[in-house]
């Protein structure tokens, strides 16, 4: 096996590839981990609430930054000529700025004009800036095209440690909830300078970069669907502390958001799997169809059992996990906890069905998908939070995991063969055929 793979360059770069990609994120958790928890027990459930939802509030806007434009500019960079990758980089750069600059208006305008208490307006406004910092994520698609996403880890691990050190000094300082908001505006900082000192240590200068409104208007032609579908994405992952915010104040949101914390540490893995495989996939189905199809039902078959029988056993810790690492004071967060890790099964099969349907160039249907799970999920909400409370917003995410990721693709024509796909990849006959995958 290990010969096969020496032998094989694009098997090798991909296996380096989710090395670094995993050893950033278990270091970055690692890092974070006991101090996210410190965090979250020296807050307590009702300023934790008051953070979470702003941070809900400035997640659900800053999808507009990145317009979908990431698969497609991975997608233009992998084919791309060194002069046409920085007219593909200024460009996407260009576009991004655009779209932090609305939504950092339209944050502002949210926080002002809507009823919230002063810090919930403050950490808005506050947290709102980092969306500036979001457009160097087009450093990160270069090195995605290239599959050397070791150059991100370095970016991102270095601003780990800063950020953890600024949180144990705050909490050292017993510091106001608002100093914990400019933490977050100091990660998007720290990480946005990293990458622009990573670009120009191994590529140049990003003032190399050109931008022309031909290459802009191409890139969003393809995008746009990618775009409503991301801000989809982005509502029906968010939605639920907003609205609990709403209908049960900021105390359910901590006790919510406690438990989604650690749900989001297990979320990075089909992120890193999604992003490593996406290029090779590309290459697979251009050159070998056959062996890209039979890649596709490793990929599903591993998206769907890897998190399954990770949600099976946090179902009967969930209660132990909450109680060890949050105290008493969070104990309703056990039943989020243990729902969010089931809706986990649907998030991977979810990147795994994105990136497939991205390579058949059925960006539209992504779109059509995810804003019907978006109002799927506020819908569940309005009716399942005030009869079953927190489990009741859970519920509803995992009912829109699950539909949106699976059930809803036999409605479509163009999604149907994905559908199919997922379906037949529950089991492991012939996905080994021949020895290859």
């Amino acid at each position: 096996m290990f010969k096969k793979i020496k032998a094989n360059s694009e098997l090798q770069a991909m296996v380096s590839n989710i090395g670094w990609l995993a050893l950033q994120k278990f270091l970055t958790v690692g890092l974070n981990f006991i101090v996210v928890i410190m965090v979250i027990r020296y807050l307590g459930p009702k300023n934790l609430g008051v953070l979470t939802y702003a941070q809900a509030l400035v997640a659900i806007f800053s999808s507009l930054v990145s317009l979908g434009l990431g698969q497609i500019v991975i997608q233009a960079l992998v084919k791309a000529s060194e002069k046409k990758t920085q007219l593909i980089l200024g460009s996407s750069f260009i576009l991004m700025l655009i779209g932090a600059s609305i939504s950092v208006l339209l944050l502002m305008s949210l926080a002002i004009f809507t009823e919230n208490s002063f810090q919930e307006k403050m950490a808005i406004l506050i947290i709102s800036f980092s969306c500036f910092f979001q457009c160097f994520n087009s450093i990160d698609y270069y090195f995605q095209s290239k599959i050397k996403s070791r150059y991100f880890v370095f970016a991102q691990i270095a601003q780990s440690i800063l950020s953890v050190l600024l949180r144990l000094g705050l909490l050292y300082f017993k510091a106001s909830l608002l100093a914990f908001a400019f933490a977050y505006l100091f990660d998007a900082v720290v990480l946005g300078l990293n990458l622009i000192f990573v670009y120009y240590w191994r590529v140049g200068n990003l003032l190399k970069w050109r931008a022309s409104t031909d290459a802009m208007f191409f890139l969003l032609g393809r995008s746009w669907p990618l775009m409503f579908s991301g801000l989809a994405v982005a509502v029906y992952m968010q939605v639920d502390q907003v609205m609990l915010k709403w209908l049960m104040g900021p105390s359910a949101v901590g006790l919510y958001g406690a438990a989604v914390k650690i749900t989001g540490f297990w979320y990075f893995v089909p992120s890193i799997i999604g992003q490593t495989l996406f290029p090779v996939l590309i290459r697979a189905y251009k050159e070998t169809p056959i062996f890209f199809y039979q890649k596709m039902r490793l990929y599903f078959f591993f998206s769907i059992w890897f998190p399954l029988l990770v949600a099976l056993l946090f179902s009967f810790l969930a209660p132990w996990i909450i109680q060890f690492l949050y105290g008493a004071s969070y104990k309703s967060s056990a039943v989020v906890l243990a729902v969010s890790m089931w809706g986990a099964v649907f998030v991977f099969i979810g990147v795994a069905s994105t990136n497939y349907l991205l390579i058949k160039g059925r960006q539209k249907i992504i779109m059509i998908t995810t804003v019907i799970g978006a109002l799927l999920n506020i819908g569940f909400n309005i009716f399942l939070i005030p009869t079953l409370g927190l489990l009741g917003a859970a519920l509803s995410t995992f009912l829109a995991y699950a539909l949106v990721n699976y059930f809803v693709l036999f409605l479509f024509k163009d999604s149907r063969d994905s559908f199919w796909l997922i379906s037949r990849s529950f089991l492991p006959i012939g996905i080994f055929k021949n020895g290859k995958i």
